[in-house]
This record gives structure tokens, C-alpha cells and sequence, in this order.
């Protein structure tokens, strides 16, 4: 497992350094060693796998990263040498198309967690019952616990497979925009508390190193990703004109609402502000053309207000609930505290750590992202810590969860939708763009 790690990196390297072929080469290798693995050392016996084979998960991991990035790599080298350098608009949409280094890496789907559990327990109970049954060593009382055991799982993984078939290829405006919304705050919920908020900001700021804000970045990396290719691409199964297109627009502008005047969730609204800049999707005039005035409204306010008046909402929202309870009140958007927490680090660094202004500032930021989570308090205008949580906040929906740790699991098969969608390269995203109009 060394070997193959050092060959990976190794692999890393070569992409940094635009070495496509060389990293390819290296990643095409430790994947028939993967093979050759799997072939050797997992062992088969009527029709059941009798041994365990080491760091799996690892295994696995890391194959399925080797094979995502030769998939970007081949992605990259078929659409630079396919593209026309024609027109001068044509070189300068390249330059901006950056290339990038690793593919976003975002939770497992619940139900893809528990269906490999379930499996593993399937797998495990049909041994017991197969030996039981060569060995004729079992009581009719634990042989006919077995076989219901063995029906029980059974039943489990085929329930669970068929409800993935209900929505796997559902188009993501025949969900409800509110569960939608709730879903990817729960996503955001999970991820966030796992954040060590000073220590690992101040990490990521100085080395770029801390696996909770990686995590939270990949997923919002993914999620626009998935977002853009939802506009292009609706609906596989027609020729997605501007009419579905503007269909799902008013779907995440509603979202978003939602995002914002019910479940605080920051950290996703504002990765749909990104979403609906971006060059792949503000250039489909004819799409936003058939938005309708209320969602062009939206979008509007949404653009105004985000990021500029980013921190005033912020603790707008915060003074509006009591402190220091250790209910997540607010999902700050990190993709924007991370940036702000580096700005802080380059303008006041002075070679020894941060001066007496920029220590003030970061506190500042990190005692903001704390009280998010439900610890510390920040100074209202009035300079009185807000304790009042009885009224609603302005502009919120009457049903706002106080505490958005109390959401529970939400919809588990919306979250898997969310979870398994196809990723594609800033690359394919614009080829997928001009393709549109």
C-alpha cells in the first residue's frame, strides 16, 4: 500500500506540472496492480467470499481517485486537441478555462452506506446458513432465524435499489424546492460540525491543510458543478430547450429563498450566486429571457446583496437568536471566510505572525463563525448581546428551525441525488454551454 501511495503522489506531481502522459502512465499502473490485487487475494467459495482483504477501503479510495482523474486527464487532452483556435474569442475563453489539479471529493450517499452494510450482513448470514447447512449443525430454531435473516437483508438491498430507481433520473425541479433546500443544509450541517473552527481556518490560511474546510470547499466545488449541469442539461431524455432551462432557474432561485429565509444556509446560497454568474450559464440569453419577473426579481436582490453585504446578513441573523446555546444557528459561506481569513494573513503577516490589528481582525472573524455554531456572542449595534429568540427574525418563513442540528436525516433519497450526480470539468461544462446556444 506504500508503494502505491508514493506512486500516486508521484502521479500528483506530474499533473502539477502539466505532464499529462506521464501521470496518466503512473495512474494506468497502480490501477493493474489494483486488478491484480483483486484477482489474487480475494478468495472465492460457493459463491461467497471467505477471507477479508486488507485495507479495503483504502483500496478502494484510492482506486476510484486513480480512475476520476485519468477520467479528467483524457477529458482535458480529447477537448484541447478537439477545440479550434480559430478566433481570437476562442484563445482567450481557453486561458480562462483553468485546468484543475484534483477532483472534488464529497460524502458517500446514507443509502449507498447502508446498502453496503446491509450487504456485508446479507453476505455474512447466507455463510452461516450455507455451512450450516453442509455441516447439519445448526437447531431448526437458528436455521430458521438464518433464512429470515438471510430474507430480511435480502428485502433491505432490493427496497433500497428500488427506491434508487424511482429518482435517479429524476430532473432536479420535480423535488420540492423546500426539501431540496433542506437536504443540502443537512449535507452542510454534517460537514460543519465537524470544522475545529480557529484552528482549522488558521491551518488552511497558512498551509492550505485541514480535511474539514477541504471537505466543505469540495462539496460546494461539486454543487455548482452539478448545479450548472442541471441548467445545460435537464432532462436526458429531450432536446432541453430554453423552456426546461428557465424551468430549473426559477427551481434553485426558489431554493435559494428558501436557503436564505429558512434554513440560514449561507454556505449554499451563495454557491448558487455562482452558479447563475458564471460564464456557462449568463451567457444563455435566450433562456434568461423567459424568466418571469418575480424570479428575475430574486435574482437581482440575491446578486445585490451577496457577497457586499455577506457580513451584514450574517450577523444580522445572528443578533436575532440567543447566544452561546450550541444550536447551529447560521451556515456561514466558507468559501468566503476562508478568503477573507487569507486576506487577513497577507495584509498584516509581518514574518513572525500577525500584527495587533490583524489579530484583532481575525478574532473578529473567528469569533463570528463560532457564533454560527451556537458558541461565544458577537456585539450588537446596541453593544447588548441579542438575547431575544422568541420573536421571528425579519423576513424569515413562520416555520424556521431554530436549531438546524434538530433537522434530522431529512429526505435520504433526495440527499442521494444530490450525492450521485455526474461530474464534469470546467471544461465540459462549457463545451456542454456553447452547445446550448
Amino acid at each position: 500500500m506504500d508503494d502505491v501511495q508514493t506512486a500516486f503522489k508521484k502521479a500528483q506531481n506530474y499533473l502539477q506540472n502539466d505532464q499529462f502522459q506521464e501521470s496518466y502512465k503512473i495512474l494506468l499502473s497502480i490501477v493493474k496492480n489494483f486488478t491484480n490485487i483483486l484477482e489474487e487475494k480475494v478468495q472465492w467459495e460457493n459463491g461467497i467470499i471467505i477471507n477479508s482483504l486488507e485495507n479495503k477501503d483504502k483500496l478502494f479510495k484510492t482506486f476510484n481517485i486513480c480512475l476520476n482523474v485519468m477520467n479528467h486527464i483524457i477529458t482535458i487532452m480529447s477537448f484541447q486537441n478537439s477545440i479550434s483556435l480559430s478566433s481570437q474569442t476562442d484563445s482567450k475563453q481557453l486561458e480562462q478555462l483553468k485546468i484543475k489539479k484534483y477532483i472534488p471529493l464529497i460524502p458517500i450517499s446514507p443509502l449507498i452506506v447502508e446498502m453496503i452494510k446491509s450487504t456485508n450482513n446479507f453476505q455474512v448470514a447466507k455463510k452461516k446458513l450455507n455451512a450450516g447447512k453442509s455441516t447439519d449443525s445448526l437447531s431448526t430454531r437458528d436455521f430458521r432465524n438464518l433464512i429470515e435473516t438471510v430474507s430480511m437483508y435480502q428485502s433491505k438491498i432490493n427496497n433500497i435499489k428500488q427506491d434508487i430507481k424511482k429518482i435517479v433520473y429524476n430532473i432536479i425541479y420535480e423535488f420540492d424546492p423546500d426539501k431540496m433546500a433542506k437536504q443540502l443544509t443537512i449535507i452542510n450541517v454534517k460537514l460543519f460540525k465537524k470544522i475545529n473552527v480557529k484552528e482549522d481556518f488558521v491551518n488552511y490560511a497558512l498551509s492550505k491543510e485541514s480535511k474539514p474546510i477541504q471537505a466543505l470547499l469540495d462539496f460546494n466545488y461539486y454543487l455548482k458543478h452539478l448545479l450548472i449541469y442541471s441548467i445545460l442539461k435537464p432532462n436526458k431524455l429531450s432536446e432541453n430547450t430554453e423552456i426546461e432551462r428557465n424551468y430549473v432557474i426559477q427551481f434553485i432561485l426558489t431554493v435559494a429563498h428558501y436557503l436564505y429565509q429558512k434554513y440560514r444556509n449561507f454556505n449554499s446560497l451563495l454557491t448558487i450566486g455562482r452558479v447563475l454568474l458564471s460564464p456557462e450559464i449568463r451567457r444563455l440569453t435566450k433562456t434568461w429571457d423567459l424568466l418571469d419577473n418575480k424570479s428575475k426579481n430574486n435574482f437581482n436582490y440575491f446578486n445585490q446583496t451577496f457577497p457586499k453585504n455577506y457580513s451584514k446578513e450574517v450577523n444580522r441573523l445572528l443578533e436575532a437568536f440567543q447566544f452561546n446555546t450550541g444550536k447551529i444557528m447560521v451556515i456561514p459561506d466558507i468559501n468566503t471566510e476562508v478568503e477573507q481569513i487569507n486576506t487577513i494573513f497577507q495584509q498584516y503577516d509581518t514574518g513572525k505572525g500577525l500584527n495587533d490589528l490583524g489579530e484583532s481582525h481575525l478574532e473578529e472573524h473567528i469569533q463570528r463563525i463560532e457564533c454560527c455554531r451556537g458558541y461565544g456572542f458577537i456585539i450588537s449595534k446596541s453593544n447588548v448581546p441579542s438575547s431575544n429568540s422568541t420573536l421571528r427574525p425579519v423576513g424569515f418563513l413562520p416555520d424556521y428551525p431554530k436549531n438546524l442540528s434538530d433537522l434530522g436525516v431529512g429526505d435520504l433519497l433526495i440527499e442521494h441525488w444530490i450525492l450521485s450526480r455526474v461530474y464534469l470539468s470546467d471544461q465540459d461544462l462549457w463545451k456542454q454551454s456553447v452547445e446550448c446556444e
